[in-house]
This record gives C-alpha cells, sequence and structure tokens, in this order.
C-alpha cells in the first residue's frame, strides 16, 4: 500500500483489478476545500488512457511489476519468438500480444516484457530503430521548410512597415494605420 503523496511518473497501481501505469499526475491545494491529486493512468491490458482525481492521502494498491529483457529471435508464420539472454529461455507471442509496433522488430531487437502476477502486460519496444528509406514521393515546388518561413518572412515585413498617417497627410495623433 501506497499514498498518492508517494506518486512517480512510471509507477504502476491496481485499481479495480486492473493493472495501470501512472503517466503524469498534479497536487493541487485550491484556496477552499482540501487537497487533491489529478493523474494520467494508461491501462496495461488496453493501452487506454484515463483520467482519475483522488483525494490528497489516499491510499493505492502498488503492482509489483517484473520487468526483463528480451531478444527478439525470430518469426514463425504469426508468432515472434523471443529468448532471455540470461538463461535462454524462450516465449512465443502473438501480433496482437505485441501491438502496433511489432511492423518495426528486427532480429536481435532487445525488447522489455512486462509481468504482473505470471501473466504478461506488455511489451515495450526500442525507442529509436535505424532504417533505410528505400523510395520516396517528389516533393511539392516550395514545399520547403524553407519556403513557408520566406513566405512568414515576406508576410510579416509587409505588416511592419506601414507609412505613417502623418506621412500621408493627415495628423499625427494616431501614429500607424490599423
Amino acid at each position: 500500500m501506497a499514498s498518492t503523496s508517494d506518486f512517480k511518473n512510471g509507477i504502476t497501481i491496481v485499481m479495480d483489478g486492473e493493472v495501470y501505469q501512472i503517466k503524469e499526475f498534479q497536487h493541487v491545494k485550491p484556496g477552499k476545500g482540501g487537497a487533491f491529486v489529478r493523474s494520467k493512468l494508461r491501462k496495461y491490458s488496453t493501452g487506454q488512457v484515463i483520467e482519475k482525481t483522488w483525494r490528497a492521502g489516499e491510499s493505492v494498491d502498488i503492482a509489483r511489476v517484473e520487468r526483463r529483457p528480451w531478444n527478439f529471435s525470430y518469426k514463425e508464420g504469426d508468432d515472434y519468438i523471443f529468448m532471455e539472454m540470461e538463461n535462454f529461455e524462450q516465449i512465443t507471442l502473438s501480433e496482437a500480444q505485441i501491438g502496433p509496433g511489432v511492423k518495426f522488430l528486427k532480429d536481435n531487437s532487445e525488447v522489455i516484457l512486462s509481468h504482473f502476477e505470471g501473466r504478461l502486460l506488455g511489451v515495450d519496444l526500442p525507442d529509436t530503430i535505424e532504417a533505410r528509406v528505400v523510395s520516396t514521393d517528389p516533393g511539392l515546388k516550395g514545399d520547403t521548410a524553407f519556403g513557408r518561413l520566406q513566405a512568414r518572412h515576406h508576410r510579416d515585413r509587409r505588416h511592419r512597415h506601414r507609412t505613417p498617417l502623418h506621412q500621408r497627410g493627415r495628423p499625427h495623433s494616431r501614429g500607424y494605420e490599423e
């Protein structure tokens, strides 16, 4: 058991029989009433993000999640085979268990498998991969970062350099034309 004052980003908790990871939290102390904690939680089973408000000091159950590194060995049909490098244990996962990032898996990629009470919670894929661009569509003329910057610069110059009213034969009391 822990308190909402122990919240940190990345902590996993058990709420209503489901395991959630704290993505964000904020302690709020309004002028009136008691303090509370706003949080965004990601449900491990579905990836859904929910918002939850807690009373300050409310107790929560901390989930003891085991995270271990595994190497992606190979794909066999629709199954993906992973191996733990310490004891060479192998595990087979389906595309649905891995998630949408499965298309970025390369041989010998290291992933982190998260387990809670013997069941697989999720697969954390590498943050970056090295890939080579094979082909791309040609760009449109002027559709570059430099082209957009140049167009904005000309627009801003047009608005900055307006002629003062007193130079047009009107009194100077109002300053620049609006």
